[in-house]
């Protein structure tokens, strides 16, 4: 499957998300010690069992803030243990990690991209639908455009299709 980055490409004084060209081989996951550090309590992560495997569901993924003019179409699911972005006939995968809390489940995956930035993803889903889901891109230097344009963190919010 190949491998996809949630970038921005500025066009005059608009920016837009969309999915890039495949990227090179990507460096090894992130230690789940660093995804769980901003979780809300210090609850037991699960990362065994069915959690949300088998579950998809299709949206648009948007920038906060005036970068996310416009959106990508897409499709996030959860198969074998990882998170999937599919958009644009192109993936971007890894390990996801979820816990139950009350009548929801939340998820968050952290893993490497392309050039050693990072996608933090997380959410929840209550049984039926999928809630408060945001991409996190953690970008590093270089690329001009992008370093003028973009903070280093870009906030994405990720809306299901009804």
């Amino acid at each position: 499957m190949k491998s996809a980055k949630i970038t921005y490409f500025a066009i005059g004084a608009l920016a837009c998300v969309a999915a890039c060209a495949p990227a090179r081989s990507a460096p090894p996951i992130l230690a789940v010690s660093t995804i769980q550090d901003d979780w809300r309590d210090p609850v037991e992560t699960t990362t065994t069992g069915a959690g949300l495997d088998g579950r998809s569901v299709s949206g648009r993924i948007r920038a906060r803030g005036p970068a996310g003019l416009f959106s990508v179409p897409g499709t996030l699911s959860f198969r074998g243990g990882n998170l999937v972005w599919l958009a644009r006939g192109n993936a971007d995968s890894g390990p996801y990690q979820w816990r139950e809390t009350g009548d929801a489940i939340e998820f968050r995956a952290e893993h490497v991209i392309e050039n050693g930035e990072r996608a933090i993803w997380s959410g929840s889903f209550d049984g039926t639908r999928f809630h408060d889901v945001t991409a996190v891109w953690v970008r590093v230097e270089g690329d001009w455009v992008h370093d003028l344009l973009l903070p280093d963190r870009v906030v994405m919010e990720f809306t299901p299709d009804d």
